[in-house]
């Protein structure tokens, strides 16, 4: 069994990195996500289950360095029959901030908050896999993309510095519905900043 979902590093005191996996041996001989020095960073990952369907995490630094670990679970892989098969596709971009696509104008701040809502162009079955930029942001803070999100929310699909244009990959559902267009997806932030998705592909169920 393996589950997907979005790692994120903060508050880390010293550069370094993290590796996720079912069982680790340290100093852990990969990474799965690398980061400097106060910098809250993310990245999507795919990563079996352990024992008691747990996963393991080691953080390689200088001695004395501390961090924090965020991880937001998307979705999960089972073995047998049925599922869904994945299909890949020319990457595809389906929203464009800066040019009006998808989303006419930049997110903004709101009351401390932004409720904005981003229309993504819907794959098959609403499960998608792409890439989430922001650009141009005018403070640090992160982008969180869910069918459904209230605020507070409690999870993120990306952080960011200021002035740093910043991708990570993505996975989610949402439904269908007609013209081939998602509906309404919420996304919440905490600054001002353009957003970009690319489509790379989509699950289809398996009958």
């Amino acid at each position: 069994m393996a589950v997907t979902g979005n790692l994120t590093i903060t508050g880390q005191s010293k550069a370094g990195f993290v590796a996720l996996g079912p069982e680790l041996l340290s100093p852990a001989a990969f990474s799965t996500i690398n980061f400097p020095a106060r910098d809250d960073r993310a990245n999507n990952v795919t990563v079996q289950l352990g024992a008691n369907r747990t996963v393991l995490g080691i953080y390689v630094a200088p001695a004395g360095a501390t961090t924090h670990l965020i991880f937001d679970v998307t979705g999960y892989y089972l073995p047998g029959p049925g599922g869904a098969a994945y299909f890949p596709i020319s990457p595809v971009r389906t929203v464009d901030t800066r040019s009006g696509l998808g989303l006419a104008k930049a997110l903004n701040q709101r009351h401390d908050q932004a409720v904005l809502h981003c229309r993504l162009r819907a794959d098959r079955n609403g499960r998608r896999l792409g890439n989430v930029t922001v650009a141009g942001q005018s403070t640090g803070g992160f982008v969180a993309i869910a069918p459904s999100l209230t605020w507070p929310t409690t999870t993120s699909a990306i952080n960011f510095p200021v002035r740093d244009d910043r991708a990570n990959g993505h996975r989610g559902s949402g439904r269908w519905e007609p013209r081939s267009e998602r509906r309404l997806r919420r996304c919440i932030l905490e600054s001002a900043t353009h957003l970009i998705f690319d489509l790379t592909g989509y699950f289809v169920p398996i009958p």
